[in-house]
């Protein structure tokens, strides 16, 4: 693996250390309310409680996306009150939480888990500044794979696409069965995800990382070309309803075998399982066409709020440390269907399941390229406009709209380099 994103090779696992005693219990945030996340959310508490029983951890899981977690966070914050911990974005959007004063240093746990050792260059340029550690690294999720139904493939004689072309051409086959083709979810994030395959097959990874810089401009050929590859070979194959529902419902159309494939994260394979799905029967993934030696890849941080009294700082570190340690690592990342940041973490953990042990060694392979989620790498409001706008394409790609996003993103492209908000995630 190289590039931006390396995770070392796993190794073997350890115990999770012990917790010193805290004066309160500390309350864990996350906004993950679907089946497989919120196993990984108990899983994980159940741990931290097992450890250090006298003082709980509790989980307070927050619907909706994310633009409406972070709106709690900032409530609670400014209130006074921030989460002893919390999932919450690396890069960017941490970068600024660390300007603005609105999170705490994590260099007791992080010193805890040797982070310099177990967690790799990429994720520790993500997630530290100025040499000092704001997150730990729990969860990587691959978000360039396609999930498909195995079954419903067999029935109709399809295999995996390699090519957009050939991807084309199992779209029709579905299509011509009674089937749709590619489920999709409303909200800023899914379609932008869905959008970086194209990024890739027509600017490169070069391309890929200028966005994230502000380096390339958005009425460029460059990046007309990617939203018209875009909108002829993902958009145009959306299922009819998308902008209806959340990812479950896409993700719940695949395992019915309404919907064939579904261009979504790692997390898809443990949600699907709590549907009834048996992995690697039922469903299986393949790399979308053109990323057969890349991922492009979200990393889940935990943070912890300023402003803590003494003692809860002490409890939210020992929570920290659990999660953060290979056990925590592990038990988090086999519910949520997640891999492991920290490189100790056992793959024997993962022998359960098969599809899963698989995830991991494809990400490991030494060959493939890994890049983090663009959203990741990009000012959060600009990121959001940005998912929106794509949004927007997908449900309307006319000619006119396309115009009209280009003209409005290279705007405020323009005035967030003016404003020294970007980023170069190159050096």
């Amino acid at each position: 693996m190289k590039t931006l994103l390396k995770v070392a090779t796993l190794v073997v696992a350890v115990s999770p250390p012990a917790l010193s005693l805290a004066a309160e219990p500390i309350e864990f945030w996350s906004n993950w309310p679907a089946a497989g996340e919120l196993a990984a959310v108990n899983a994980l508490v159940e741990l931290a409680n097992q450890v250090d029983a006298d003082h709980p951890v509790t989980a307070k899981v927050v619907p909706g996306d994310f633009a409406g977690y972070r709106q709690q966070l900032q409530i609670a914050t400014l209130g006074g009150t921030p989460p002893p911990a919390y999932i919450f974005n690396v890069g960017l959007e941490l970068r600024d939480a660390v300007q603005s004063g609105r999170v705490r240093p994590l260099t007791a746990a992080w010193t805890a888990l040797n982070g310099d050792e177990v967690f790799s260059a990429g994720l520790r340029s993500l997630v530290t500044f100025d040499g000092v550690p704001y997150a730990i690294p729990v969860a990587t999720n691959v978000i360039s794979d396609i999930w498909y139904n195995k079954k419903l493939f067999a029935e109709l004689g399809l295999t995996p696409p390699t090519t957009w072309e050939e991807f084309g051409e199992v779209c029709d086959k579905l299509a011509a069965a009674g089937k749709e083709c590619l489920a999709n979810g409303k909200g800023p994030y899914w379609s932008f995800y869905t959008f970086y395959p194209s990024i890739i097959a027509t600017m490169g990874v070069e391309g890929y990382l200028g966005l994230a810089s502000g380096e390339v401009a958005f009425d460029s050929p460059q990046f007309s070309a990617a939203l018209d590859h875009f909108r002829d070979n993902v958009a145009a194959h959306f299922m009819s309803n998308w902008t209806g529902g959340d990812w479950v419902n896409g993700a719940d159309a695949v395992v019915a075998a309404d919907v064939g494939m579904d261009l979504m994260g790692s997390w898809f394979m443990n949600y699907a399982a709590a549907k009834g799905a048996v992995p690697g029967e039922d469903i299986g993934y393949f790399p979308a066409p053109g990323m057969a030696d890349k991922a492009i890849i979200q990393i889940d941080g935990l943070l912890s709020g300023n402003g803590l009294s003494q003692d809860v700082e002490a409890a939210a570190d020992a929570f920290l440390e659990v999660a953060g340690s290979p056990a925590g690592q592990a038990a988090l990342n086999v519910a949520k269907g997640a891999l492991p940041a920290n490189s100790l973490t056992s793959p024997d953990a993962f022998s359960a399941n098969s599809l899963h042990a698989q995830m991991v060694k494809d990400l490991l392979d030494p060959a493939k390229t890994t890049i983090p989620n663009l959203s990741l790498l990009l000012p959060a409001a600009f990121s959001q406009d940005f998912g929106t706008a794509i949004e927007r394409f997908a449900a309307q790609p006319t000619s006119e709209v396309k115009a009209m996003i280009i003209e409005s993103l290279e705007a405020e492209r323009q005035q967030l380099v003016a404003d020294g908000k970007f980023n170069d995630w190159t050096e």
